[in-house]
């Protein structure tokens, strides 16, 4: 799936790539909720912070599970300091 290549070229170290795939797939993928969680993480490794929590933000309102949103609470913190 081009999502997890994307979080895969993050993590490799080239978050402005990864940002460019990620945002090319919102169309189809806007509902789903690890889409925002990968995207608030890149957004917080590119230091772009407003943009990181508010995706964190959209992540966590689409969490079906207490643990998720929990730790995606934790990663938002995170990302605020």
């Amino acid at each position: 799936m081009q999502l997890n290549r994307a979080v895969a070229v993050a993590l490799a170290g080239d978050a402005a790539t990864a940002l460019r795939e990620v945002e090319g797939l919102s169309a189809v993928l806007e509902p789903y909720q690890p889409y925002h969680a990968a995207r608030a993480e890149i957004l917080s490794r590119l230091g772009r912070r407003n943009e990181s929590i508010a995706a964190y933000d959209r992540a966590i309102a689409l969490c079906a599970s207490p643990a998720d949103a929990l730790f995606l609470r934790k990663r938002r913190s995170a990302a605020m300091n």
